[in-house]
């Protein structure tokens, strides 16, 4: 799976949602692969979208580190 290239608020915001979605069935490989490009954009999250990439780089062993 191939994450989208984040060019809006509203791409950004869906593709946090989705990262979230498949660290919870458990396809910590493909969240993780959303997340940390994500994690570069994070500028155009809202607060609900940073919440759901943080929750899913601490459900998927993510670095959290910068978040923390």
């Amino acid at each position: 799976m191939a994450p989208e290239i984040v060019t809006s608020f509203l791409t950004a915001n869906r593709q946090a949602w989705l990262a979230y979605v498949l660290s919870e069935g458990n396809r910590h490989a493909d969240a993780l692969k959303v997340a940390d490009d994500l994690f570069e954009h994070r500028a155009k999250l809202s607060h609900y979208a940073r919440a759901w990439l943080a929750l899913t780089l601490q459900l998927s062993g993510g670095n959290s580190g910068p978040i923390d």
